[in-house]
């Protein structure tokens, strides 16, 4: 898959500067890879889909990652949890991701490679 420019755009616009990259693509076009792509290590990739994951995370999420090492931290699959995962991108105070955030969508061409 060709996601070059979009991993180079994610690393200097927001990663350096510490805040979150939200990305989103179509179904099946190499989301995970993409996201691995940034971590230095595997403890710092978080599926939802690991069950032991998504219960520690549900008792608490800072508690849930405490394995991780330096560096980005990848939350794969996080949409799924249906009641704490939505960004609060709208709302203030300190709980908000206004201005902490940058959305990344990538879309389909019509021969179905990616842009």
């Amino acid at each position: 898959m060709n996601y070059r420019y979009i991993f180079k755009n994610i690393a200097q616009d927001v990663l350096l500067d510490g805040k979150i990259a939200l990305i989103s693509r179509p179904r099946q076009v190499s989301m995970t890879t993409l996201a691995k792509g940034y971590i230095t290590s595997p403890n710092n990739y978080f599926t939802w889909d690991d069950d032991d994951f998504r219960k520690a995370w549900m008792r608490s999420s800072l508690k849930s990652i405490e394995g991780r090492d330096i560096g980005p931290i990848v939350f794969d699959e996080i949409h799924k949890d249906r009641k704490n995962s939505k960004p609060k991108l709208d709302q203030r105070g300190s709980d908000s991701l206004l201005g902490r955030n940058n959305p990344y969508r990538q879309f389909m061409d019509s021969s179905s490679k990616l842009k």
